[in-house]
């Protein structure tokens, strides 16, 4: 075997490696203020996390503050070596009504092999309701285009409902949030094709 089928056999097998990575979901963390998490309930599924917040509201007849946060935190981490993390689905179903608003604001870092995260953000999200949205679903995917062993998430969910004069309802409730890192297909061939270029031309010198 030449040198040049030997680099695509070695191309093969990284490339078949990432393809059969498996990405976990680990280290999930829960807060929140006031009763905001009273009966929250966490559960993970492989690569996805689903937290149902059926306490978490503020606003008009709700005793308590017109303010309050909810914290969650997991790590995704690759089971069979590096793995490429294109990005995450966030997925949340909630109120806004009145003077309500929810903003959901999220981090996410590189961890090492021990699990410590590596310098600042990689990726950050950012969501606002408001403006009387009523019950709504909002889903969208956030990019992070990273290739390693795992990633840290940490979403910090704020809602708001101030009192005002109208008799209108004033309300922002969350009551579900859920995610899921799933490796891409396109991003792996890619990455495949590029480390068999990356060999041929190792191998021609």
């Amino acid at each position: 075997m030449n040198r040049f089928k030997s680099s695509l056999v070695l191309a093969g097998v990284v490339l078949a490696g990432v393809a059969n990575a498996q990405i976990l979901i680990t280290n999930s963390l829960f807060s929140a203020s006031g009763n905001l998490g009273v009966a929250a309930s966490t559960t993970i599924l492989g690569n996805a996390i689903t937290v149902q917040t059926p306490n978490a509201q503020v606003g008009d007849s709700i005793m308590g503050p017109r303010f309050g946060s909810v914290y969650i935190q997991y790590d995704a981490v690759s089971q069979s070596g590096p793995a490429a993390f294109p990005g995450i689905l966030l997925n949340f179903g909630g109120v806004v009504r009145g003077t309500g608003s929810i903003t959901v604001t999220e981090q996410i870092f590189a961890l090492n092999a021990l699990g410590q995260e590596i310098g600042g953000p990689i990726a950050t999200g950012n969501v606002v309701y408001n403006s009387n949205e009523g019950v709504f679903v909002h889903s969208s995917v956030i990019p992070v285009n990273y290739f390693g062993l795992a990633i840290r998430v940490k979403k910090n969910i704020v809602l708001e409902a101030l009192p005002d004069n109208p008799q209108a309802v004033d309300l922002a409730k969350i009551t579900y949030m859920n995610q899921a890192v799933v490796p891409e297909p396109a991003t792996m061939t890619a990455l495949g094709l590029g480390v068999a270029a990356m060999l041929r031309r190792r191998s021609k010198k």
